[in-house]
C-alpha cells in the first residue's frame, strides 16, 4: 500500500476530535448527489455529509464538490479530510482503477465522455490516497468488509436502476 500523507492538525471548533485513531472517508458520487462518510478503524461511521452533485458542472467542479462534502463529512468526525488515511469513491461510469479516471459518464455533469483524472485530482485536495472504484463494485465490496456481508466467505450484489 502506497504510503499516505498526513498534514494538519485535524481539529475543528466545538465538535469533539478523535485523536490519533485511524480514520478512512468514502465518496459516493450519483447523479443527483455526492455523499461521503468517515469510518473508524472498526468500520463505524463517525462522519457523514451530502450535498447535490453539480448538474452543469465540469469535471473539475464536480470533485471540488465532492472535496466539499467528504471535508464536511471529516469536520462532523472531528478531524480534517487530510487526517484521513486513504479515501475511496465510488463512481458511474468507465473507471480505470488503476488510471484513477473515470469516463463516460452519463448522469454527472455535462459531456462528460473523455477519461478524467478524478483520483489524483481528488488526492491533490485531500493531500492523501484517494482509489477510485465503480459505483456498484465498491458498494458489493463494502457491504462484503462492513456490512450485512460480514459473517460470510462470500456475497452476491445485484443492483438495477
Amino acid at each position: 500500500m502506497d504510503e499516505v500523507r498526513s498534514v494538519g492538525t485535524g481539529k475543528a471548533r466545538g465538535v469533539p476530535t478523535h485523536g490519533a485513531a485511524k480514520a478512512w472517508g468514502g465518496i459516493d458520487l450519483g447523479g443527483t448527489k455526492i455523499e461521503a462518510v468517515i469510518i473508524d478503524e472498526t468500520g463505524k461511521p463517525i462522519g457523514h455529509a451530502r450535498h447535490p452533485t453539480p448538474v452543469q458542472g465540469k469535471p473539475e467542479e464536480v470533485v471540488r464538490e465532492m472535496y466539499g462534502t467528504l471535508e464536511e463529512a471529516a469536520v462532523t468526525a472531528g478531524l480534517s479530510s487530510r487526517r484521513l488515511e486513504g479515501v475511496g469513491v465510488g463512481a458511474p461510469g468507465a473507471v480505470d482503477a488503476r488510471a484513477g479516471t473515470l469516463a463516460r459518464v452519463s448522469n454527472v455533469g455535462r459531456g462528460w465522455t473523455e477519461p478524467y483524472p478524478m483520483a489524483s485530482d481528488l488526492s491533490n485536495l485531500v493531500h492523501g490516497r484517494v482509489v477510485l472504484g465503480n459505483d456498484v463494485q465498491v458498494a458489493v465490496v463494502a457491504e462484503y468488509r462492513l456490512g450485512a456481508g460480514r459473517p460470510y466467505r462470500s456475497v452476491l450484489g445485484v443492483w438495477w436502476g
